[in-house]
């Protein structure tokens, strides 16, 4: 277990200090569905000051505003219209970042490879995988693209990055991508930035496990030549 959280470190899929449901994970404490669960509560509690506020102004009108609003409602509470027009959202977002993405690559390209890149191209990978992600909102971009600090789309990938190492460690330890049930398969795949709109389940789980299998057979050495030319998908 330590040889694996060194490695990860090495390659700059871990937080600098682990935190401790990081580590409960890795320790067999957690399983992953616990880590999903307590991930996706976490994100959940964010949004509910402004979700009670909207709930305050708008009252019985709230079902009607929220679906034009989606950012700032607990997923939990999503009804199928949202999540539909959540997934176009996210693709389309994607297909418009990889225009001005400095490398045509996975996504889940080691951090510490990044910042090894020169200013310009690294600030530009640390944006496009955070809109890949959704890591903030879309009209962010629209409005007030300038204003974005560089250092909270940086926090906000290594977040993701940190928790997808561990998601793809658990997924792995706890029976692999095919013991997955099919909306677990279609989270995943959303949180890893892969599009999931008109797909079969099984090509979900086969993109998946690509992934999966890519991230363990990296190595530090590799991943520098890669994160400095190119990786093809």
């Amino acid at each position: 277990m330590d040889k694996l959280q060194s490695r990860e470190r090495a390659l700059g899929y871990s937080n600098s200090q682990p935190s401790r449901i990081h580590a409960a994970v890795r320790e067999g404490l957690l399983t992953r569905a616990d880590f999903q669960l307590l991930l996706r509560s976490r994100r959940d509690v964010t949004k509910l000051p402004l979700f009670i506020l909207l709930w305050i102004v708008c009252g019985e009108f709230t079902p009607l505003v929220v679906i034009f609003v989606t950012w700032i409602v607990p997923r939990t509470i999503w009804i199928p219209q949202q999540v539909e027009a959540a997934r176009k959202e996210a693709e389309e977002r994607r297909k418009m970042a990889i225009k001005t993405s400095p490398i045509q690559g996975r996504l889940a390209l080691p951090t510490q490879v990044i910042d090894a890149m020169l200013p310009e191209p690294r600030d530009q990978l640390y944006k496009f995988i955070a809109q890949s992600y959704g890591l903030y909102p879309a009209w962010w971009d629209k409005y007030v693209p300038s204003l974005i600090p560089g250092w909270f789309i940086k926090r906000r990938v290594r977040q993701r990055v940190a928790e997808i190492g561990v998601d793809d460690f658990a997924i792995t330890r706890d029976g692999g991508v095919w013991r997955m049930d099919e909306e677990e398969v279609v989270r995943a795949c959303e949180e890893r930035g892969i599009d999931v709109l008109g797909r079969k389940n099984s090509e979900l789980r086969e993109e998946l496990e690509k992934q999966l299998e890519w991230r363990d057979s990296i190595k530090l050495e590799d991943a520098k030549k890669m994160g400095i030319k190119e990786v093809q998908m």
